[in-house]
């Protein structure tokens, strides 16, 4: 690999290693083993938005007497925001466990550089909607020479649950 500059040096995730996107292809050369920064970023946004939008296990489950499995790929997803009302006190419990999530299931995260933060509608001075959450990420992701910025912003309907990332 001396021929490839450090930053272009990163490893793929594991699912981008495991998927054989030329399968008549025997061989892969020495470029199709590491991803582009830009390549890196959207696998990142990509699990981000698997992540969301997948539904973990309810706590009233009984996972809390299997600490391990709660923390495990079992439990692997968010929890249901489908019903969430946009009050200030759900509001900052939606956060802690959206930086918990994320910092579990996403390793590329630098731990001390995330940040996560829901905003209501009239907290950025849009129309009210009880429904609606904005949620902005903002983290620095392990590469090579040095982390890498990045920025996500999205909107959250309380109502489905859905999350477009």
């Amino acid at each position: 690999m001396a021929d490839l500059a450090p930053i272009d040096r990163l490893q793929p995730c594991l699912l981008d290693r495991l998927t054989d996107e030329q399968p008549q292809v025997q061989v892969e050369s020495r470029t199709q083993r590491v991803v582009s920064l830009s390549r890196f970023k959207e696998g990142v946004l990509r699990d981000i938005r698997w992540l969301f939008n997948t539904q973990r296990h309810r706590a009233q489950e009984g996972l809390d007497d299997f600490p391990h499995v709660a923390r495990s790929v079992f439990n692997y997803g968010m929890r249901d925001f489908a019903g969430m009302f946009a009050e200030k006190a759900e509001i900052r419990e939606l956060e802690r466990e959206i930086y918990d999530t994320l910092l579990f299931f996403e390793p590329r995260i630098i731990r001390r550089s995330l940040v996560v933060k829901v905003y209501r509608d009239e907290e950025i001075g849009s129309q009210s909607n009880p429904h609606r959450v904005f949620l902005q990420l903002a983290a620095d992701l392990w590469a090579q020479p040095s982390p890498e910025k990045f920025f996500a912003k999205t909107v959250i309907d309380l109502e489905t649950g859905d999350c477009a990332l």
